[in-house]
């Protein structure tokens, strides 16, 4: 039977803590609108894996695709990836980290993404 892949629950922390911070939220009101309790987000901030059902949740609350929490072959690249790394960040300010997110979208909407265009 193939191994799990490993689940990034780190990252996954900080994107929490991040869209907490960037939206100033307090953890009961963010539970309510990702639909969990606050127990659970508290547990999953602090590291704690959440159920399936959690993790769609809070994958659909962040905005983000539930690939760049999962390690495997199959990485999600380009302003995603990217992103994630930025909120992954411990030392970058959350409203920083978005800020150069948004940055970083709109570069790749403007520009199009390098291997879909000829040299």
């Amino acid at each position: 039977m193939p191994e799990a892949a490993p689940f990034r629950v780190h990252e996954l922390a900080s994107a929490i803590e991040s869209k907490l911070g960037d939206e100033k939220l307090k953890l009961r009101e963010a539970a309510g609108q990702i639909g969990i309790s606050a127990a659970t987000l508290s547990r999953v901030i602090n590291g704690k894996l959440p159920d399936t059902g959690s993790f769609a949740a809070l994958v659909n609350w962040l905005g983000v695709s539930a690939d760049l929490f999962i390690a495997g072959p199959q990485r999600t690249t380009g302003p995603e990836a990217i992103e994630a790394h930025l909120r992954a960040d411990r030392t970058l300010p959350p409203a920083t980290a978005s800020a150069l997110a948004a940055l970083v979208r709109a570069a790749y909407q403007d520009l199009g993404r390098p291997e879909n265009k000829e040299i």
